[in-house]
């Protein structure tokens, strides 16, 4: 290994887009608004072998890796462990080589699910949520960590209200790519006592509804791989299996 370095956004290698099922949380943590909590190390060996995104924005800290093998990948790790906090998940494809290294530290494994958008229409009426202050509070109603403010700035996001006009499902995006035109689902959420009701169903509807007439070709989203009601719910909407990525503790 030459070295480890960090570098702008600007110089990021295009070519990762051709491993895009390996790389999709890297390169969303690159885009605006998100760059600015986020961290990019890539490790050179005369080539480019490696890369790696630390991205600060949720109470926990998410470190996405790819690398030509296991001994890149944990060379990157080692160079960028000065700048992780407790606690710390590294996510990865499950194809990543470096997986093999921390397979006892597994946490969570989810289905990555993508679908062509298009127009569907919602069962039940939506409407568009464009408060950050208003989400947070829901999310932390909700116990959901995995967000942060600055997704908002994205768009796309809409809930359906109680009578007492205060949310009670909501659904939005983690990120959206210019290029391959695909924006990530997620942060699906509805209050414990409107639950079963198809509420989420059609908030995420209504984002795909979104995405499609601001011409991002395709989305997907992650979802807990045990939980097969969930995954029989979405391939439902049209959603199909593309990858897995394992959550893996680090601290």
């Amino acid at each position: 290994m030459d070295e480890c370095l960090a570098i702008e956004q600007k110089r990021f290698p295009n070519r990762f887009l051709f491993r895009f099922a390996a790389v999709i949380l890297l390169l969303g943590d690159l885009t605006e608004p998100l760059l600015s909590q986020t961290e990019v190390w890539v490790a050179w060996q005369k080539k480019l072998i490696g890369a790696a995104v630390v991205f600060h924005g949720f109470a926990t800290t998410l470190v996405s890796v790819v690398a030509d093998d296991s001994e890149s990948g944990l060379a990157l790790m080692q160079e960028l462990r000065p700048a992780l906090k407790s606690p710390c998940l590294l996510v990865a494809n499950l194809e990543e080589p470096l997986l093999s290294c921390f397979a006892q530290g597994t946490v969570d494994e989810d289905l990555w699910l993508i679908r062509e958008t298009s127009l569907i229409g919602s069962n039940l009426p939506t409407c568009a949520v464009r408060s950050p202050s208003e989400i947070a509070a829901f999310y932390y109603k909700c116990g959901m960590h995995f967000w942060t403010p600055a997704m908002v700035d994205f768009g796309h996001y809409f809930g359906i209200r109680k009578p007492d006009a205060t949310l009670a499902s909501i659904a939005g995006v983690n990120f959206v790519l210019s290029e391959p035109r695909y924006a990530q689902i997620g942060n699906v959420a509805t209050d414990t006592e409107w639950r079963n009701k198809g509420f989420a169903t059609s908030c995420v509807r209504a984002v795909i509804d979104s995405l499609h007439r601001a011409g991002v070709s395709r989305c997907g989203l992650f979802v807990n791989a045990d939980r097969f009601d969930l995954v029989r719910l979405y391939e439902r909407m049209g959603f199909q299996p593309a990858g897995r990525f394992r959550f893996v503790s680090m601290l």
